[in-house]
């Protein structure tokens, strides 16, 4: 019970870690820093205060753990338990503060021992400049998070120590009206300065181990006004972006106990994340057409203010200054490319330094072209393949280290099996002898053989030299899937950060190439309605000249001006037909075959058959006849649907009935797959039901049935 108080109180004082600059550890919030030495050095220390013991020697990650002390510090200082002890009997108040933690971030590309220096010159520098004592304990990244996350906290007291104790408050404990009358600046001010020195100290150690990583204490909008203002315009772009929040250690452990990111500052984490990587990677490609798009801007704002000059003979059009060349030989000499405009006009050239005005219009009105529904398809298709389909393109060695793995498993089957022959055949000839003891007596002594004994004894050696081979099989595809795991698992850690990239930035294009795919999805529905009603123009046009005039259908009237007057529009399969009516009314193509068959299909998402030939028979005004084959046509129509609904999705068939099924519907229009499907509708049915890659997650494209 002791054990869990200590150990509750010491995460009480975890939780403060990121705020720490901020946030000193204190009573108030029952956080005792003799618990949290304990915590973050791993080692087992005593609070004298209240009695309780903190054993945290289990804990893994601690790489190192040191007290950093002012050079004339009494031996006290350089004791874990008696400065701690000390700093928690200094203060009297239940709210004092009793220690002040750093916590900064090592760089990963520092090897163990120069990260280890870095955090201990950083602890002297804040021991030197306040007169306290720091507990430096540097941690390994924990096993569930980044393998970059190497961090070290240092822990100091609040007050300076002073000979054999602990004196007076530092200057950073002091109040921002105290630090005034002392002629000091602000704290938060003092620990931007802090913060600014980490970073000088940290980039003076990268500089040194020959690597180009550097870090910025300051914030992004700093760093990009900074880059802007160096014109250094890819570097401004990728800092335009949300800056990181820290997850903390409640919302981590939440994320790690379900296996996924499902707290709110962890998702928000993981947006910014991808939205750096999306800024990083889009940078390059975004500033030149920035630049060209401020490039037309300033033309434009010469051709307004200045106007066209024109050097030579050759007559121009007067608000075109694509050839535009200042007369003023200022500017000639302080503009490079009017410079060059001059002098090559002075030599007898052409002063037009641009393009045809009418062939760039001609190139503008090219990429305006709407493109054809199949290749945004395929492009659609190119950039959500997904990041383990990208990672596979780039690591050809990824598929090959899965069959291994398989290829491993498999054979630890095979020695599994080999072990239960022959302990099977083992039991056997243990069996054989109980029941035979004199012919297994005379059989060892070699007296007599047995036949059935020597044959269960053949099997067994059989069975032991089967399993030496598939032992020695296994040992060596366990051998090949571990290299060819390793070699995967060093690229898969190089390279993902740029296809994780590549994959956001792809990722966030798919959006406006859907929204163009609609509108050409909907100018070609224009055009072949746009034919259809022409066919039908001309197929009147000749029906009118034969003649035997064609017999029109006769429609139950009462029945149309329902529809028309919206009364068939109420919960069940009825909303389904009226608003397949409504949509071919706005078109106008009103069939009425399709709306029976095309509204059947819609209602069976949520009805039965029978509950939609009941429903048909009740309100469709064709012939009464046709209800039964049209409900067929709609079930046909309804797997269709729910055909090509997966087939937009991406997804795949797992057995082969799906296959062929989805390949019937994919070469097909409508009404052509209807009526394949038709043919054999059960079988189709069946198939469509029992594979799982064909069932759609959501109907969300079709009408829901309205509330009665």
């Amino acid at each position: 019970m002791q054990r869990a108080r200590a150990t509750a109180e010491a995460e009480r004082a975890v939780i403060a870690i990121f705020h720490a600059t901020t946030k000193p550890l204190s009573r108030s919030a029952g956080r005792s820093s003799v618990a949290a030495a304990a915590y973050r050095a791993g080692v087992k220390l005593e609070d004298h205060r209240t009695a309780m013991v903190f054993d945290f020697t289990r804990r893994s990650g601690v790489m190192s753990a040191d007290i950093v002390a002012p050079d004339d510090a009494a031996e006290f200082a350089s004791d874990r338990t008696s400065l701690w002890n000390a700093a928690e009997q200094a203060e009297k108040r239940k709210d004092s503060r009793t220690a002040r933690e750093w916590i900064v971030a090592l760089p990963a590309e520092l090897d163990a021992e120069q990260r280890t220096d870095l955090a201990r010159d950083f602890a002297r520098e804040l021991v030197k400049r306040y007169g306290v004592a720091a507990d430096v304990a540097i941690h390994a990244p924990s096993r569930g998070g980044n393998d970059r996350n190497y961090h070290a906290h240092i822990l100091c007291t609040t007050r300076v120590v002073s000979g054999d104790k602990l004196g007076e408050k530092s200057e950073l404990e002091l109040s921002d009206s105290k630090r005034k009358t002392l002629g000091l600046v602000p704290a938060a001010d003092e620990i931007s300065t802090l913060r600014e020195r980490w970073a000088a100290l940290a980039n003076a150690v990268l500089e040194k181990a020959g690597t180009a990583a550097r870090i910025d204490h300051r914030s992004l909008a700093a760093q990009q006004a900074d880059a802007f203002e160096r014109g250094d315009l890819p570097e401004a772009l990728a800092l335009d972006r949300e800056p990181q929040r820290h997850v903390g250690v409640h919302a981590t452990h939440l994320d790690r106990r379900s296996g996924a990111v499902v707290s709110e500052r962890g998702q928000t984490r993981e947006r910014a994340v991808a939205a750096a990587h999306r800024a990083a990677y889009s940078a390059a490609k975004r500033s030149p057409i920035l630049i060209d798009a401020q490039r037309a801007a300033a033309l434009e704002l010469v051709r307004a203010e200045v106007g066209p000059v024109w050097v030579g003979n050759d007559p121009a059009p007067a608000n075109d200054a694509s050839g535009w060349v200042a007369s003023d030989p200022n500017r000639a000499e302080s503009d490079p490319v009017a410079a060059e405009s001059t002098l090559h006009a002075a030599a007898g050239g052409s002063t037009r330094v641009d393009s045809d005005p009418h062939e760039e219009a001609s190139m503008i009105q090219w990429h305006e072209r709407p493109r054809p529904v199949a290749d945004l398809e395929s492009e659609i298709g190119r950039l959500s393949r997904g990041l383990e389909a990208r990672l596979d393109e780039a690591i050809p060695d990824r598929r090959r280290a899965r069959e291994a793995v398989a290829v491993a498993k498999w054979r630890d089957a095979s020695v599994r099996d080999a072990q239960e022959l022959i302990a099977a055949g083992e039991a056997e000839i243990k069996h054989w002898d109980r029941q035979h003891r004199w012919q297994s007596l005379l059989d060892r002594v070699g007296i007599r053989q047995d036949s059935e004994r020597r044959t269960l004894s053949a099997s067994l050696a059989e069975w032991r030299a089967a399993l030496e081979e598939a032992q020695t099989q296994a040992a060596r595809a366990k051998s090949e899937a571990r290299t060819l795991v390793s070699a995967v698992q060093e690229r898969d850690r190089v390279e993902r950060p740029a296809i994780e990239a590549a994959d956001a930035v792809e990722a966030a294009e798919v959006p406006s190439l859907q929204r163009e795919l609609d509108k050409a999805k909907a100018k070609a529905f224009e055009s072949a309605q746009e034919t259809h009603l022409q066919e039908r123009a001309q197929a009147q046009q000749t029906s009118q000249t034969e003649a035997a005039p064609v017999p029109k259908v006769a429609l139950n009237q009462e029945r149309v001006a329902a529809f028309e007057r919206r009364r068939v529009d109420r919960a069940g399969p009825e909303h389904s037909y009226q608003v397949e009516f409504d949509r071919a009314a706005r078109v106008g193509l009103l069939v009425w075959d399709n709306i029976a068959v095309r509204g059947t299909a819609a209602a069976l998402i949520h009805n039965t058959p029978g509950q939609c030939r009941a429903a048909l028979a009740a309100c469709w005004p064709g012939n009464p006849a046709r209800v039964d084959d049209l409900v067929e046509e709609g079930r046909a129509q309804r797997v269709v649907d729910q055909v090509r609904e997966v087939i937009e999705t991406g997804a795949e068939p797992l057995t082969v009935e799906g296959e062929q099924l989805m390949a019937l519907v994919a070469g097909q229009d409508d009404a052509a797959a209807r009526t394949a499907v038709g043919e054999n509708l059960k079988s189709y049915l069946l198939a469509l039901a029992s594979d799982p890659g064909l069932r759609p997650e959501q109907e969300s494209d079709r009408p829901a049935p309205r509330p009665s």
